[in-house]
């Protein structure tokens, strides 16, 4: 139970209900055929609590169908969820974040444009392949990112580099010209944003030759790796948007092996990775992801994912440079120590994201001795366990200190802060 000195009851008359619109993209709105706006910005609506309105979603972006639904205003109305989904707040308040859905993807023709090939033999195996370029590293200014422990913050260090060196890994892509398609296929089995194709001619080469594997980037309707060997090719759709795509492939303990590395915004500069292993007809993504940082040490990778919350952590992960399984995962401070707000408006927030990332010193940092000699890491822990998002608070301005927590079911409860010596002294939950 969380430490409670007293409740507050809002008593309210109005039978109006406050919609709070939010949309993923520019998309324009029209509600009972009144056009509202761009939902790119939020948009308030005042209606009738039970009123049946009719939306209809237009986005800015070709590749996003529009869409339309009606909704019974109530607690319990709800989106499909390819649409968005609603967070019920106190006081008839609702929040409605759309995210226009993608227009299905058309089955792409035989490629037509070859971005890169490898030709990997399996008789010139390697101990590792390097996923990036020399010198790329997760750094912090010459010093050590700080190991974030749930009772410490001791630090641990990673190895750095220059200046220079801390921006993203320099990926280069290389473009070879267009290739005809010739052998005839035929699709056994697919998963996800895989597929194996098997090729029904038998292969004419001597059973005497060592196999080899054709790795490849290709590009049609979309940018796809293909990896070929003489009975098979398996393809693997990559992400759209993706830029400076650089391909590696090597033969590891019998298993090949073979990594895309790719930039997802040329200004923030996200990384894009994948890495593939397997044998012929047996391959297994065993990394997918964006990430901010990649940096790999002998047989480890470390990636590094910034949280952007207000400490300025960031999320470590470790892989086994031979396994690419995961062998270590824990948060940092990307700034080396962790950076503190003086906003009693923020500090309700920079406590929820530290238990969110058993960050218990940080936590604690900003409450009063008095509430840190009730509320234990676990207590806290077991509070906020049930909430996964925190907000601040736009929508009740009686109460300037308080702040709007969401539960897993998408429903809202309004919390006021009391504070002592600019610490926070009490969380109290405000009733309707």
């Amino acid at each position: 139970m969380l430490y409670i000195f007293e409740s507050y009851i809002i008593i309210n008359y109005s039978m109006n209900s406050h919609l709070y619109i939010f949309g993923n993209d520019n998309m324009l709105i029209t509600v009972n055929g009144i056009f509202l706006g761009n939902a790119a910005t939020p948009i308030t609506f005042v209606t009738e609590e039970n009123a049946l309105l009719y939306f209809w979603v237009m986005p800015f972006d070709d590749e996003f169908k529009p869409f339309a639904f009606s909704l019974k205003i109530g607690r319990n109305m709800g989106l499909p969820q390819e649409f968005g989904y609603i967070v019920s707040m106190p006081a008839r308040r609702y929040e409605i974040r759309l995210n226009a859905p993608k227009y299905p993807e058309l089955v792409p023709p035989p490629a037509s444009k070859i971005i890169k090939t490898l030709i990997v033999k399996s008789n010139n195996p390697k101990n590792n392949i390097a996923i990036t370029d020399e010198g790329a590293h997760i750094q912090n200014d010459k010093t050590t990112l700080p190991k974030i422990m749930p009772d410490t913050i001791k630090h641990q260090s990673l190895e750095n580099n220059s200046e220079k060196q801390t921006n993203s890994p320099t990926l280069m892509s290389e473009v070879l010209p267009d290739l005809p398609e010739k052998q005839p296929v035929q699709i056994n089995e697919s998963s996800g944003n895989s597929s194996l194709v098997l090729n029904p001619k038998k292969s004419t080469s001597k059973t005497s030759a060592q196999k080899s594997y054709k790795v490849s980037l290709i590009e049609d309707l979309s940018t796809r790796l293909k990896i070929e060997c003489p009975k098979d090719v398996f393809y693997h759709n990559l992400p759209h948007g993706l830029n400076n795509i650089n391909l590696k492939s090597e033969i590891v303990n019998n298993e090949l092996v073979t990594c895309v590395t790719a930039e997802e915004n040329e200004s923030y500069k996200t990384l894009y990775l994948l890495i593939i292993k397997g044998t012929q007809g047996k391959y297994q993504v065993k990394i997918e992801d964006f990430v901010d940082r990649i940096a790999q040490e002998g047989k480890k990778i470390t990636t590094l994912k910034f949280r952007g919350d207000i400490a300025c952590r960031g999320f470590i992960t470790v892989f086994d440079g031979q396994t690419f399984e995961k062998t270590e995962e824990y948060y940092v401070y990307c700034k080396g120590e962790p950076i503190h707000t003086t906003d009693n408006r923020l500090m309700p927030m920079a406590v929820f994201e530290a238990v969110k990332c058993k960050d218990f010193i940080e936590a604690r940092y900003y409450m009063t001795d008095s509430l840190n000699d009730i509320l234990t890491p676990e207590k806290l822990e077991n509070f906020f366990d049930d909430y996964q998002e925190i907000i601040p608070n736009n929508y009740y301005s009686q109460y300037p200190h308080s702040f709007i927590l969401i539960d897993k079911n998408n429903s809202a409860t309004l919390f006021n802060a009391v504070y002592k010596s600019n610490k926070i002294d009490n969380f109290t939950e405000i009733e309707f």
